[in-house]
């Protein structure tokens, strides 16, 4: 996979930066940069559901490239699968304490569809 061919420097660096910028997104309050970015691309709950699709699923992809350095590609995308569900989960429960945010079972699932998304874009990577 092309993650793994980057040194590992410059995946820590993408990945860490891919993870910042999906923590203040989803920790915001959305009466600002969230909301611009949410009506952007409609401002409809599903387009947003899409956006955590797309957001958690890149983040795992991310992960996975840094953890290949260092462990076998089945346990790398174990732990990549494992970190970024519980990454995920934490975001959408921390949004319940922000003001003017809120966490819904779409946001919820979204995450879960974004890592599962990883999961079988880099199975099917990986076996080629």
């Amino acid at each position: 996979m092309i993650l793994s061919k980057l040194p590992p420097p410059l995946s820590w660096l993408f990945w860490l930066g891919w993870t910042i910028i999906l923590c203040f997104l989803m920790l915001s309050p959305s009466d600002g940069t969230v909301r611009n970015v949410s009506m952007l691309f409609g401002g409809l709950e599903i387009t947003d559901a899409i956006g955590h699709v797309i957001l958690i699923g890149v983040d795992c992809a991310l992960l996975y490239g840094v953890i290949q350095h260092y462990q076998p590609s089945r346990q790398a995308l174990k732990f990549a699968i494992f970190f970024t569900l519980l990454l995920g989960i934490a975001l959408e429960s921390a949004q319940l304490w922000i003001p003017s945010r809120g966490s819904s079972w779409i946001d919820f699932v979204a995450a879960g569809v974004g890592v599962g998304l990883a999961y079988l874009v880099i199975s099917r990577l990986e076996s080629k």
